[in-house]
């Protein structure tokens, strides 16, 4: 078996958003002795890749301020799945790549992370889906009919059962995405990707028939990434159980330890949550 790491993350260095430059250099100077190597991306480092003519761009058209200020002015974060695609495509078949956040100075939490065995932690997550592809639950109360757009769940999940079972699903936090290089994780950065690059899912509008019980436009880059994930679910290529688990703080460890945070004792560790709208979608149809 293959036990390389890689890590991927994106940085912003100004261009009307943060300037992130020292964080990411910091966070390259401290953690690269755990992988093989790290691919850390800024606007500049990917216009010089190709097919990056549509990626991180600017717009100019309403956004939901409140909660994603930049987005706009980052092509709505069509960068993520972009910066998965191309390095998944560059490391050795079997290998584990780690997209990892970079804004460590928003989420001083990351630095907890068990890095030391982080190959290890990533393998224990990706073992017990059974799948290549890992990503943590959001929270245990957090829905996609409040926190996903509405016309993206519409404009994808066109059957109406699995439509409302997406709606009434807990949400898959992108923060921390894990894929075992192979055939189907190429397939899923992919179809990220695609989801990423329509304005339908990843921009503010349209968004016909909102849910009375949403709550913000959405997190675009998440939104794709939910919509590449339950379309795996439902047609069976991941598990209905997926991904088992969240992650206490964003904290990527299974034991637990205790750290302060702007005045909070945080307890780290993985806990287990179960889908229940998922659940009882596949209990239905297999009845």
């Amino acid at each position: 078996m293959n036990k390389e790491i890689y890590f991927v993350g994106f940085y912003t260095g100004g261009e009307g958003a943060l300037d992130l430059t020292n964080v990411a250099n910091s966070v390259e100077s401290k953690l690269s002795q755990y992988f093989k190597k790290m691919f850390i991306f800024n606007r500049e480092k990917i216009k010089e890749l190709p097919g990056s003519e549509g990626i991180c761009n600017v717009f100019e058209e309403p956004t939901d301020t409140t909660y994603f200020p930049y987005a706009h002015k980052m092509g709505y974060y069509d960068w993520k799945a972009f910066i998965v695609n191309h390095v998944i495509n560059l490391i050795p078949e079997g290998s584990i790549l780690l997209y990892h956040d970079m804004n460590f100075e928003k989420y001083p939490n990351y630095w907890y992370t068990d890095w030391e065995n982080i190959y290890d932690i990533c393998e224990g997550f990706l073992k017990e889906n059974e799948s290549d592809i890992w990503a943590k639950f959001e929270l245990y109360d957090y829905y996609l009919k409040k926190s996903m757009k509405t016309y993206a769940i519409d404009k994808v999940f066109t059957d109406t059962d699995q439509n409302e079972t997406v709606k009434n699903s807990l949400q898959i936090n992108s923060s921390q995405v894990v894929l075992r290089n192979s055939e189907f994780s190429r397939e899923f950065a992919k179809d990220w990707l695609s989801f990423s690059t329509d304005p339908d899912i990843t921009h503010p509008y349209p968004n016909p028939n909102r849910h009375p019980e949403s709550e913000i436009i959405g997190c675009p880059d998440q939104d794709a990434m939910q919509c590449a994930i339950y379309k795996r679910i439902f047609d069976g290529r991941l598990k209905p159980d997926f991904p088992i688990y969240g992650l206490h703080w964003r904290v990527m460890r299974r034991d637990n330890i205790t750290f302060m945070m702007n005045g909070n004792k945080c307890v780290t560790g993985a806990y287990r949550l179960e889908n229940r709208a998922v659940i009882n979608y596949f209990n239905k149809i297999n009845t």
